[in-house]
């Protein structure tokens, strides 16, 4: 029994051993690649090998990491519940350099949450803070010599909020706000000021906001060639634990649709594509809003109750029913 197992064994791996010598190309070998990882520590933890220390501690947890683009190659930043780091990786394997960034600037970013960065001629690259006292318009963030931070302060009879998310219109130059605790905000570039939207998420808690341009910047249409005109109203997007709120750059309409319907669970991040598809994450799965109102699941293989996870795996397109507010 022994000599015959053996035997077939040899048949096998001849035969393996023929099928890789005919093959024209050679195996590849990506799916066993890994990437470079560095382990950065807090501050309060024990020393392990060689590996990096933050200059803060687990008590202060990374709350945003982001880049603005385009930024210098390399350079990150890191924002806390009091304080902006700005992270460069080394050069040639170096080590890293994490500088305290906020006093570079001169601002005061306790409690910020929400980051807005657009690649516009406007914020030169720039970033958009949404702290606990006021918005935080910086250009050239990344630059000791250019850097500037103008400090927007809150709509009157709003002493604090707890923003969420920001997200910046890269041709008007306004933003929009998501706050936990005072619904949705619009910054206008051209006033300089913020105003609530009124009858839109009132006091609802969102934890994402999503922005596309109703155009290129700086297309040659009349109505597009100053690009902070009002005609040129972006598509935005909001959404938290209860609705998805939807504004179509041809209509200066919202409405919304009930979270546990077409949108499986609470929202947890919002993102146009440059087709102006809406991704709406969640914790269940991905859905998707195409500009002809249709929604699109992306989920795993449907198993017993409870609802399918994962992804990717596309179900049939739905119709949408919502409702409209001014």
């Amino acid at each position: 029994m022994k000599g015959a197992i053996a035997l077939v064994l040899a048949v096998l791996l001849a035969t393996t051993a023929r099928a890789i010598g005919a093959t024209s190309e050679p195996l590849p070998d990506s799916p066993f690649l890994q990437a470079e990882a560095e382990l950065l520590q807090y501050n309060d933890s024990e020393p392990l090998a060689n590996w990096g220390m933050l200059p803060y501690s687990s008590a202060t947890p990374t709350r945003k990491v982001f880049s603005s683009p385009p930024s210098a190659p390399g350079s990150v930043f890191l924002l806390t519940s009091d304080a902006m780091y700005l992270f460069e990786t080394g050069v040639s394997g170096g080590s890293p350099s994490i500088v305290r960034w906020d006093t570079v600037l001169g601002i005061a970013v306790g409690g910020a949450s929400g980051v807005g960065t657009a690649a516009a001629p406007w914020l030169h690259s720039g970033a958009v803070l949404a702290s606990r006292k006021a918005l935080l318009v910086c250009t050239d963030v990344a630059s000791r010599e250019k850097a500037a931070c103008e400090r927007i302060p809150l709509p009157s009879g709003i002493a604090d909020w707890s923003p969420s998310d920001v997200a910046v219109d890269e041709c008007s130059g306004d933003c929009f706000i998501a706050t936990e605790d005072h619904g949705l905000f619009h910054f206008s570039n051209t006033s300089r000021s913020i105003a609530p939207l009124v009858g839109v998420a009132d006091a609802e808690p969102l934890s994402s906001v999503a922005v596309r341009s109703a155009s290129p910047c700086g297309a040659s249409s009349s109505a597009r060639v100053h690009t902070r005109d009002a005609a040129a109203s972006p598509m935005v997007a909001a959404g938290g634990a209860s609705r998805l709120w939807l504004r179509s750059a041809s209509e200066h309409e919202w409405r919304f649709e009930w979270v546990g319907g077409l949108v499986d669970a609470a929202v947890t991040s919002l993102s146009f594509d440059k087709d102006g598809v809406l991704w709406v994450g969640n914790e269940i799965c991905v859905n998707l809003v195409h500009t002809n109102g249709t929604f699109q699941r992306l989920s795993g293989t449907p198993p017993p109750p409870p609802p399918p996870r994962g992804a990717p795996f596309p179900t049939a397109p739905y119709p949408p029913h919502h409702h409209a507010a001014q």
